[in-house]
């Protein structure tokens, strides 16, 4: 009997032991993102690269046809006023987005619409317009 109740009061501590050990305080809170990046702290984020199929200014959506896994698809972002474009150096404004850019975009799912974080505009590879000899300013 004796032998019973020792082995029910040392499996009672150890159980309680183990409760008290898997509660934790919650630690110091993270060092702030001094890195200037918009992203937003546990978020899941997906690219994908392609083409500009279709602006809507009014909606603030932008259509965009990539591949994602070998795939073609084409996608709708929702902008908001947190999503920073791009295109090299320079930072742009939704109303600057044309059909057939070429652009990266960096995104997140969120109440079921794909919210762009970051939009890459590329950079043209086409140099300035050179003047033909004898055209031009006289």
């Amino acid at each position: 009997m004796k032998t019973m109740l020792l082995l029910v009061t040392s499996l009672a501590l150890a159980a309680f032991a183990s409760g008290a050990m898997a509660i934790r305080k919650p630690g110091p809170d993270p060092a702030p993102d001094i890195g200037g990046s918009n992203k937003p702290k546990n978020t899941v984020t997906e690219k994908l690269s392609g083409t500009i199929e279709q602006v809507d200014e009014r909606a603030n959506t932008i259509l965009v046809r990539g591949k994602m896994m070998k795939n073609e698809r084409t996608l709708t972002f929702s902008m908001d006023s947190k999503t920073k474009i791009t295109q090299g150096e320079t930072t742009m404004t939704p109303g600057e987005l044309r059909k057939t850019m070429e652009v990266s975009i960096e995104y997140k799912k969120e109440m079921g619409k794909l919210i762009p974080i970051v939009i890459e505009v590329a950079v043209s590879k086409k140099g300035p317009k050179k003047m033909q000899p004898g055209i031009g300013a006289r």
